[in-house]
């Protein structure tokens, strides 16, 4: 959080790639392969939204780095017109069910929390011996900007294009 205050961390302009450097932090070897997929035109995200993104998003690669001693790690951001997606999943070694009670523990319930101010909704599913998949899907009103223009007025201008184009 300090280096986002400090401007080094960019997640406002690509949520993708600062996640793949949440990598950075680590110091432990070796490091698990790290993926990211992205689906869908990226678009920009309002700036209060993506800082959570970016900390509910940072909090579940550290977790896979740090505690599932997984193979691979993938993060999945997929742009829709109606929701944003992130998903982050691992191949490592799960967690027991009531994780985010236990005293000293507060990365899950942080993570819940966040996900509810935003009007997110997050399911973290795990197994024993399955790996972990968080998954996070925000509605479009409270991802992205609203555009200048209305949707009527952007379906005139393509109108209008259209018929100058048949000319």
């Amino acid at each position: 959080r300090v280096r986002g205050l400090r401007g080094d961390v960019q997640y406002w302009h690509d949520l993708g790639s600062a996640l793949l450097h949440v990598r950075d932090e680590i110091h432990a070897q070796p490091l698990p392969d790290m993926r990211l997929i992205e689906e869908g035109k990226s678009r920009a995200l309002l700036p209060g939204v993506a800082q959570e993104l970016y900390l509910i998003g940072r909090e579940a690669v550290l977790n896979a780095l740090h505690h599932a001693g997984a193979n691979s790690v993938e993060i999945e951001l997929a742009y829709h017109p109606r929701e944003l997606r992130l998903r982050i999943r691992d191949d490592g070694v799960g967690m027991p069910q009531h994780t985010s009670s236990r005293p000293g523990h507060w990365g899950l319930d942080g993570m819940y929390e966040r996900a509810e101010r935003l009007g997110a909704h997050l399911d973290v599913l795990s197994r024993l011996g399955a790996g972990t998949e968080v998954a996070l899907r925000v509605p479009a009103a409270a991802a992205y900007p609203r555009s200048q223009r209305s949707w009527g007025w952007r379906v005139l201008e393509r109108l209008s294009h259209l018929f100058r184009a048949s000319r």
